[in-house]
């Protein structure tokens, strides 16, 4: 009987803390309910832009990222193709950081924005990949957001060399 009454006890208590925290979703304010379309609006551009220049979509991918935090994807490229790189960021960030390696070879491409003052949430880099293999793309974001919007494309084209 004791028993029970501990097992009803905890199953009513998981029971309230799994409704208070159902009870926690974030409100979105207008500037983010725009900055969603801004960021929806940039990845169709780029996607658009990129295929109108003959480029072929090689993967795409929503980031799950988290503020101020690096987030890694692993890719295979390649030798002597001609990539484009383009990481889309969340409009209300402040930086964006983007770096490119290859283990034995380092870094490959980097490039930031500081979104404040340039205006731009997004990052094009093209490139001729160097050597065949699997790449780390190391991105990040600063933001006062907890869960920044964020898409990386990356478009490829035979090279003509």
């Amino acid at each position: 009987m004791k028993n029970l009454f501990s097992i009803l006890l905890l199953l009513c208590s998981s029971i309230v803390f799994a409704q208070n925290n159902s009870n926690t979703s974030v409100e979105l304010t207008q500037q983010m309910k725009e900055a969603v379309v801004t960021y929806n609006e940039k990845v169709n551009e780029r996607i658009q832009h990129y295929t109108n220049q003959q480029y072929k979509l090689y993967k795409e991918q929503r980031i799950p990222m988290t503020q101020n935090l690096d987030q890694v994807i692993q890719i295979q490229m390649q030798k002597g193709m001609l990539y484009q790189l383009c990481f889309v960021g969340d409009p209300l960030s402040y930086k964006m950081h983007l770096k490119l390696f290859l283990n034995g070879a380092g870094l490959i491409v980097q490039d930031k924005v500081n979104v404040l003052n340039e205006g731009m949430h997004w990052i094009d880099v093209p490139f001729l990949c160097p050597a065949t293999g699997i790449y780390e793309l190391s991105l990040q974001q600063k933001t006062d957001i907890e869960r920044p919007l964020a898409y990386m494309m990356l478009f490829t084209k035979t090279s003509t060399n």
